[in-house]
């Protein structure tokens, strides 16, 4: 059986093996259901662009979880605001401040009260 379908919810992948949490397509369809997954999944995927940017697009929040450079990277900050306005907390102190960022917070219902 496809190690995929064994790990259903995807928030089980916590209790997923050490290969199973490097395996790519695990991992991947874990952050696709569960965003907030990628804290469990090993570090060199979670310093892979194509997992993060799977993370925070399901939700913001995981945006928490991933390296610095992507906290610094305006597009998967974007991404993760889109989906989360709370997740431009998470961004770097430059992006926090970036117009486009907050622009795209505030369409998505963020205020500068929400700080």
């Amino acid at each position: 059986m496809d190690d995929v379908l064994q790990l259903e919810p995807a928030t089980s992948i916590n209790f997923a093996t050490i290969s199973q949490r490097a395996d790519f397509k695990i991992v991947m369809a874990a952050v696709k259901q569960d965003g907030l997954s990628i804290r469990f999944v090993s570090s060199r995927l979670r310093r892979n662009r194509d997992v993060v940017l799977a993370a925070v697009q399901q939700t913001g929040e995981a945006l928490r979880y991933v390296p610095q450079e992507f906290r610094c990277d305006a597009e998967i900050v974007l991404s993760a605001v889109i989906t989360t306005k709370e997740a431009i907390r998470f961004a770097s102190y430059a992006l926090q401040k970036d117009t486009g960022i907050l622009m795209a917070a505030w369409n998505h219902g963020f205020t500068l009260s929400d700080e």
